[in-house]
C-alpha cells in the first residue's frame, strides 16, 4: 500500500505516518523527503511527526506507479579531518 494513498497532493503541508523519538536519531537538516521526482521541503521535525511542503505540482513517478512515492532518507554528515 502506498503511504500516498488517500493523502491530499494539494495540501500546502504533508505529514508523514507517525514515529517515535525522530528527533534522537535526526534534526531536521539531515532529513531529505523526496516525492517522486522532486524534493518534498521538509518544514517541520519533531519527536514523533515529519511534515514537508511538496511542490507545486505534482510530481513525476519514478516507477511504474501512477502516483509519484515519497521517500524519506537521512543525510550522514562527514567533515574532513
Amino acid at each position: 500500500m502506498s503511504l500516498l494513498q488517500g493523502k491530499d497532493l494539494t495540501n500546502p503541508w504533508m505529514s508523514l505516518p507517525q514515529g517515535k523519538d525522530l528527533t534522537r536519531a535526526m534534526t531536521r537538516g539531515e532529513v531529505v523527503a523526496r516525492l517522486g521526482d522532486q524534493e518534498c521541503e521538509v518544514k517541520t521535525l519533531d519527536s514523533t511527526h515529519l511534515y514537508c511542503e511538496p511542490p507545486e505540482k505534482q510530481p513525476a513517478s519514478l516507477g511504474n506507479n501512477k502516483l509519484p512515492s515519497l521517500r524519506v532518507s537521512l543525510l550522514y554528515l562527514y567533515t574532513l579531518p
